[in-house]
């Protein structure tokens, strides 16, 4: 068995514990999908540690670190960083969507989660550079002539279905549009 192949097959393993067993017969773009709802729902946990900390959602310096560091791991695994960037600036400005739309309404009197906040530094961000490194992964192994919009319509009703606004999910699912598109 090859390194490639037993890497996709850890990849659909960590995907069907993550994500549930409605993974098994996925496409890249149905795990990739899967990963950016998982991604999104973590950015809840990091907007209520914010919100409990009294933080501000945008934090433009670590995310240029985040991006930088992607960029780095990219180039390792013969992603270009123009590549990189086209997944992640996508998913960073959808996770400040979410932050904001959930703080914005905490603040307004919405209901308050009631469990503990998470540590953002020891326990949340950790999970999120995973989820990162295996978006970054997955991504590197689809050919960028296969994101042609087609399946962008499917990521959005995903992120819709899992409790995303239209606006989340409009921004989430750019990776799959045509690079060429601009959407």
């Amino acid at each position: 068995m090859s390194c490639s192949c037993l890497r996709s097959g850890l990849f659909r393993l960590l995907l069907l514990l993550c994500l549930g067993a409605n993974l098994v017969a996925s496409t890249p773009c149905d795990d990739l999908a899967g990963l950016i709802v998982l991604r999104l729902q973590i950015s809840r946990e990091v907007a209520w540690s914010k919100f409990c900390q009294g933080k501000k959602v945008a934090d433009p310096a670590r995310e240029a670190v985040m991006l930088t560091t992607l960029k780095q791991k990219g180039a390792v695994l013969g992603v270009a960083p123009e590549r990189v960037s086209a997944l992640f600036l996508p998913e960073i400005v959808a996770s400040r969507q979410v932050q904001e739309e959930l703080v914005s309404g905490w603040r307004m009197g919405l209901p308050r989660p009631s469990v503990e906040a998470g540590d953002l530094v020891a326990e949340i961000r950790p999970r999120l550079d995973a989820v990162n490194l295996t978006l970054l992964r997955l991504w590197s192994e689809i050919p960028s002539s296969s994101l042609d919009g087609s399946y962008r319509e499917e990521a959005e009703r995903r992120i819709l279905a899992a409790g995303f606004s239209r606006d989340v999910a409009k921004v989430a699912s750019r990776p799959f549009a045509s690079p060429s598109s601009g959407n």
